[in-house]
């Protein structure tokens, strides 16, 4: 008997459990992400600067901007191939009849799957790196201060 269903009762209990986990750890985050960062493009082309622009101060601000915008869609964009094929693995999972699931490829995807969610992990500071000339410089001090320290 599955410890699952003597701790919650029922057989579907642990379905539940895995569902509600997706729905809390990627489908609601998933959304506040692009709704943050919606807001924060928002702010961006809002944002009023006081004093006259020169026409290159403006034209550095809308290269910043749209950098910004490139690198908000890269991490959306990246979060979301990263973690969709775990969860249509999952969804599969719970929609196809156990019967009808190859056990050997459903694992080998499932494998693959999961190791691309723990990918987006290892690729924000990639994309940050890509887009953010700030995030390059500080990363470049910390490896500096980290080589100074070890010398």
């Amino acid at each position: 008997m599955n410890q699952w269903e003597v701790i919650f009762g029922g057989t579907s209990s642990f379905d539940i459990y895995l569902l509600s986990g997706f729905v809390f750890f990627l489908y609601i985050p998933f959304v506040v992400l692009v709704i943050l960062y919606s807001k924060i493009l928002i702010k961006l082309k809002e944002q009023a600067h006081p004093g006259e622009q020169s026409a290159s101060a403006e034209e550095q601000r809308t290269r910043t901007n749209r950098k910004v915008l490139k690198m908000t869609v890269a991490i959306v964009v990246a979060f979301f191939i990263c973690w969709i094929p775990l969860s249509i693995n999952v969804m599969i999972f719970y929609l196809v009849p156990r019967k009808n699931l190859d056990v050997c490829k459903f694992f080998v995807s499932h494998n693959v799957a999961l190791f691309m969610a723990c990918t987006n992990c290892a690729i924000n500071p990639i994309i940050c790196l890509t887009f953010s000339s700030n995030y390059r410089q500080a990363l470049r001090r910390l490896v500096n201060c980290c080589h100074a320290v070890q010398g």
